[in-house]
């Protein structure tokens, strides 16, 4: 199998099942040994990555429950492992992204149909299709479900939008893809990932207006039917109308609340990775009826986890990937397109907190330095081979 279609195809899957990632970063021992040595030889990112682990080490040792921070530690890196393999291992990063839209419009034309035909699909006890079929039913593809399975479909709206703008050969097959994508969000009624794609796509539309005002028909349009959507789908409606309202939003309020008082009180490192069920209850305000097991925000998650040091290394090397490379190569349209696709996530995350894999594959695709020799299909990779 050609490299081109290797890519593309894991990219495709990716978008599917956060399984698949995975075993894509296992899949070739060679690429991986690639983007480990890579790494080590990157000083800034090796740099990070020791203080990062020093900081997890001492928030797990103070943790009441320190297996459990171990697994938190050990789950934050796999996802900083999946960036560094994106950045080194992935040898066609333009083809791994094509995938993952291509993949997301797939997998938005199954929610689309399943809502419509509201199949409730299991084998034995796994859900392949399921939470269709109730008038508010949110969705769940293979175990991902509404906000989750939002997530997955995110990047495939905007990333569509994005290739249809600069590659004509194939934009009615992004377009369709984007199309999709945003339908299959709009199914699981995800306000957090409705602002996220949102904001992605203004991200775009604000980078690339001279392209729209070439090819802003088409765009229009997709505006319009997304208009017309929403007006003639009340639950929608409703869900998005709720976004702004206070009395809507009290009881997330409210946990954001107990959360920062604990994190005052574990300000430098934290009260352990994964150790928010075992440390929240003693702050919980007594109105909070919901006995959250999570923060609902990814930012909060890390804060209150892994303290103000942990938060800053890792936020920092995130903001790192993701900005330093745009900020250098400027001219490179397919690196904003990329930053975009991983945006609507960190917006997402605001108010949820959710890991998913192919977001951060997606990540480490920005700061590929392949992706320049990609857009003119002239990559080749004489370090590391399939």
């Amino acid at each position: 199998m050609s490299t081109s279609r290797r890519d593309t195809l894991w990219g495709f899957f990716s978008s599917i099942t956060p399984l698949v990632p995975l075993i894509y970063m296992l899949s070739s021992w060679q690429r991986l040994r690639y983007a480990v040595t890579e790494t080590l030889r990157d000083r800034p990112t090796r740099t990070a990555l020791a203080l990062l682990f020093l900081s997890s080490a001492i928030s797990t040792a103070i943790a009441p429950d320190r297996l459990s921070a171990v697994g938190g530690t050990l789950a934050l890196f796999l996802l900083i492992a999946f960036v560094v393999y994106g950045k080194w291992g992935i040898e066609r990063p333009l083809d791994f992204l094509r995938g993952i839209v291509l993949g997301c419009g797939f997998l938005g034309l199954v929610v689309v149909l399943a809502r419509v035909l509201q199949l409730e699909i299991w084998l034995g006890d796994v859900p392949i299709l399921t939470s269709f079929s109730a008038p508010r039913g949110r969705g769940n593809v293979l175990g991902m479900a509404n906000n989750g399975l939002s997530a997955l479909l995110e990047p495939g709206a905007v990333g569509g939008l994005g290739l249809a703008l600069l590659e004509q050969k194939r934009r009615p097959l992004y377009l369709v893809s984007a199309v999709l994508s945003i339908a299959g969000v709009f199914v699981t009624l995800s306000r957090g990932g409705a602002l996220g794609m949102f904001a992605a796509m203004g991200l775009l539309a604000i980078y690339s207006l001279r392209h729209l005002k070439r090819y802003w028909k088409p765009f229009v349009t997709i505006a319009l039917a997304i208009v017309l959507l929403v007006a003639s789908w009340p639950p929608l409606a409703d869900r998005l109308a709720t976004i702004a309202k206070i009395d809507a939003n009290i009881q997330r309020i409210r946990i954001w609340t107990g959360t920062w008082l604990m994190i005052k009180d574990n300000f430098l490192f934290g009260s352990g990775p994964a150790n928010f069920g075992k440390v929240y209850p003693e702050y919980r305000l007594p109105e909070e009826w919901e006995h959250a097991r999570s923060p609902h925000s990814l930012y909060l998650y890390i804060l209150s986890g892994w303290g103000l040091t942990g938060f800053l290394l890792f936020f920092g090397f995130v903001a790192t990937t993701l900005l330093v490379p745009v900020l250098r190569d400027r001219s490179n349209r397919y690196r904003v397109i990329a930053l975009t696709m991983a945006a609507s996530f960190w917006v997402h995350v605001l108010v949820e907190d959710l890991y998913i894999p192919h977001i951060f594959l997606i990540m480490g695709c920005v700061a590929n330095e392949k992706l320049r020799l990609s857009e003119t299909a002239e990559a080749s990779t004489p370090t590391a081979s399939s």
